[in-house]
């Protein structure tokens, strides 16, 4: 919904399409970046990686 705003609110003010796009696709991947943080640094905190490691060298099959 926000990101919704956001594209009319630029649009009403007369942007360019592309330029819209770009700002919207930021906020967006932003978006995504701060979640791949926040479950990267939860699954640390488990020893997920630790896990994920053994099981590439074939020690939890």
């Amino acid at each position: 919904m926000r990101l919704c705003k956001r594209y009319r609110v630029l649009r009403a003010k007369g942007k360019k399409q592309n330029k819209i796009m770009t700002a919207i696709a930021r906020e967006l991947a932003g978006f995504v970046w701060a979640i791949a943080r926040e479950v990267s640094a939860v699954a640390s905190k488990d020893g997920y990686p630790q896990a994920l490691r053994s099981m590439r060298a074939g020690h939890l099959r």
